[in-house]
């Protein structure tokens, strides 16, 4: 499966990658875009990897509905990867908190 607007979301067996710009307005409008995701997470039986290396932007609305994620991940006790890329400064600088959310998330850098 795969969503495109200005941002694109591909589905892969073992994960997903987000990339472009996002910028929805609310926590409610990520739900739905990123409700493939949620599903994926509550019917996982190993590790998941999610590769953000290609999103550029992301809001705070955002930050809200991946955090939200990996609590979900946690919840459930699925091991999961974000890749980063580390050149995009906003993921530098924010998504290392995800990590403290949850100890069996691992931030893999690109």
């Amino acid at each position: 499966m795969s969503v495109e607007a200005e941002y694109k979301l591909e589905m892969r067996a073992d994960g997903a990658t987000l990339s472009g710009v996002m910028r929805l307005v609310s926590p409610a409008a990520y739900r739905g875009a990123l409700a493939a995701v949620h599903d994926q997470i509550d019917a996982a039986t190993g590790p998941l990897e999610l590769d953000l290396a290609g999103l550029q932007f992301l809001n705070s609305s955002g930050i809200t509905a991946l955090s939200r994620l990996v609590m979900q991940a946690r919840e459930r006790s699925v091991t999961m990867t974000v890749i980063i890329d580390e050149q995009v400064s906003w993921q530098k600088k924010t998504l290392p908190s995800l990590a403290r959310l949850y100890p069996k998330l691992t931030l893999k850098g690109r």
